[in-house]
C-alpha cells in the first residue's frame, strides 16, 4: 500500500515531536491515524504552538538562541543549543511556520557572508534572468561559516525520517542567500523541477544520479521598514488551517484578498513546505504539488530591506542513488 510522500513526512514530525512532548501528541497522533486529516482536527481552534529544540553539540555552549559559537572549528560540534516552535499552517498541502529558527547571531552571520556575492537572481532552469524574478541572491559556503552549517544540520533534523540515510548525508544541498529590495518580488513559481537535475560533481564522476528538491526552508534574516501586507510569501492555493494574529500588526499569516494564505516576513521565523508527491500510478515516481505555487510578493517602503535565506532538501533518484 503506497504512502504518499506529504503524508509521511506529517507522520515523521508528529513522531518527532512525540518523543518530546508524549503526552501533547495523543490527541493529534489519533486524530491523523483515523482520518488523516490535521486540518480537520484544527477545526475552530488556534493553530497550537509545538516547543523543539536543536540541542547543542558543543558541551560548553550556553543554552540560549544567540550562545556564542566556537568559530574554531567549522563543524557540527560547535553548533549551540536552539529552541524554537513550529505551528501548521496547513497540513493538506503541508506547509509549517517554524518561529525562531534562526538566532540573531546567525542572521547577521549569513547575510555578511553572502552579500558581497550577491547578482541578479537567475530562473532556475535555464539561468535565464527574466523580470519575474527581480532579487539578488549568493550561494553559502557551509565550509566558511559555522552558522551556516548549523543552520543547514538544524533544517537536516527537521527533515528527520522521511530521507533515507544517502539523501540524509548530502541530500540538504547548498544554502542560498536572498536579497529583496523596495519594489522587488518574485512572481507565481514552484520550487520543484519538472525535469530532475544532476549535480555537477555527479556528472564529473558519471555518478547515475538525479535529484528534485523535495521541500523548501524559506528563513527570513532580515526584514526591515517593510510596509504592511507586502513582502510577503502568497500560496493561492493553500487554505491555512486557522489564522495567527490575522488582523493585528503582530500576524504571521493571514487570508489573502485573492484567495491562499499570505505569510508575513518575520526575522528570524521560516516557513517550510513539501514540494513533491507520490504519484497515483503506484510505481513509486514522485510529481511535483501544484497547489504549492507561491509568489514573493513586492517588497514596498522607502528603504525597505527583505532578507532570507533558501534551502532546498533533496530525493534522489537513478541508480546509483
Amino acid at each position: 500500500m503506497s504512502v504518499s510522500i506529504s503524508r509521511l513526512v506529517i507522520l515523521s514530525v508528529i513522531v518527532g515531536l512525540f518523543a518530546h512532548f508524549g503526552p501533547l501528541f495523543v490527541p493529534v497522533l489519533s486524530s491523523y491515524f483515523s482520518v488523516l486529516n490535521i486540518n480537520a482536527y484544527f477545526s475552530g481552534l488556534k493553530t497550537p504552538f509545538f516547543n523543539f529544540t536543536n540541542k547543542a553539540t558543543d558541551s560548553s555552549a550556553l543554552n540560549s538562541n544567540n550562545s556564542n559559537y566556537n568559530n574554531s572549528t567549522h563543524d557540527e560540534t560547535s553548533c549551540p543549543q536552539h529552541n524554537y516552535r513550529i505551528q501548521l499552517i496547513s497540513s493538506s498541502p503541508l506547509l509549517i511556520y517554524i518561529h525562531d529558527f534562526v538566532s540573531e547571531q546567525e542572521s547577521k552571520a549569513i547575510i555578511e557572508q553572502g552579500t558581497p556575492l550577491l547578482e541578479r537572481s537567475p530562473i532556475t532552469g535555464d539561468g535565464a534572468r527574466a523580470e519575474s524574478r527581480t532579487s539578488r541572491s549568493a550561494p553559502l559556503d557551509q565550509e566558511g561559516s559555522v552558522e551556516v552549517k548549523c543552520v543547514l544540520n538544524r533544517a537536516r533534523e527537521v527533515m528527520g525520517g522521511i530521507w533515507g540515510e544517502k539523501d540524509r548525508m548530502d541530500g540538504v544541498g547548498v544554502g542560498q542567500l536572498v536579497s529583496y529590495g523596495s519594489g522587488e518580488g518574485f512572481d507565481l513559481h514552484t520550487d520543484w523541477f519538472s525535469r530532475p537535475k544532476i549535480l555537477t560533481e555527479d556528472l564529473e564522476k558519471g555518478r547515475k544520479r538525479m535529484y528534485n528538491r523535495l521541500a523548501t526552508f524559506f528563513v527570513i534574516l532580515e526584514a526591515e521598514e517593510i510596509e504592511e501586507k507586502s513582502g510577503e510569501t502568497w500560496f493561492p492555493f493553500v487554505e491555512a488551517a486557522g489564522g495567527s494574529g490575522e488582523g493585528t500588526e503582530m500576524y504571521y499569516w493571514r487570508k489573502h484578498e485573492d484567495g491562499g494564505v499570505a505569510v508575513r516576513p518575520v526575522a528570524g521565523n521560516a516557513v517550510f513546505w513539501i514540494n513533491l508527491l507520490e504519484s497515483d500510478n503506484g510505481n513509486g515516481t514522485v510529481i511535483g504539488d501544484r497547489r504549492l505555487v507561491h509568489a514573493g510578493l513586492p517588497v514596498r517602503g522607502e528603504g525597505a530591506k527583505k532578507k532570507g535565506m533558501n534551502i532546498w532538501p533533496r530525493r534522489f533518484f537513478g541508480p546509483d542513488a
